[in-house]
C-alpha cells in the first residue's frame, strides 16, 4: 500500500483527497467514505508489474469509495473503488465519451465478445 501511495504523490506532487461524505456502522465495526481526488499529472505514474503511465500536465479529477472492517480493534479489510475509465479518459488511455474512438472500441469488443463466444 505505501508503495502505490509514493507513486502516486511522485506522479500527482499536488495530490488532494477531500473526504466528502462518511458513514459508521453501529458498533464502529465497518465504515465507508466517498472522497474526492484531485491534483495535477505531473510525472510518470508506475505500479507494480506496469509499464508507467506517461504525465500530461493535467489537471485530474476522480471521485471513489472505501470501506473498511475492524475486527478486534484492528483493521481486517480495506477496500478502495474507483472509476479507472475515467481515469484513463482524462490522462488519453481510453477516448472520451461520445467519440469516434469510444465508437470504434466498442465495436472492437463486440468482434472480440463473438470470437470468445465461438470457442
Amino acid at each position: 500500500m505505501e508503495e502505490y501511495a509514493r507513486a502516486g504523490f511522485a506522479a500527482i506532487p499536488d495530490l488532494r483527497l477531500d473526504k466528502l461524505e462518511g458513514w459508521v456502522t453501529p458498533g464502529g465495526g465497518a465504515t465507508a467514505s466517498w472522497f474526492r481526488l484531485s491534483g495535477t499529472f505531473r510525472a510518470p505514474l508506475t505500479a507494480p508489474s506496469l509499464p508507467p503511465l506517461a504525465p500530461t500536465d493535467l489537471p485530474i479529477e476522480l471521485f471513489g469509495m472505501d470501506r473498511s472492517e475492524i475486527r478486534d480493534g484492528w483493521l481486517s479489510l480495506h477496500q478502495i473503488f474507483w472509476d479507472m475509465v475515467e481515469f484513463g479518459r482524462q490522462i488519453g488511455a481510453f477516448p472520451k465519451r461520445g467519440s469516434r474512438g469510444e465508437k470504434l472500441s466498442r465495436q472492437l469488443q463486440h468482434l472480440t465478445a463473438r470470437r470468445i463466444r465461438r470457442r
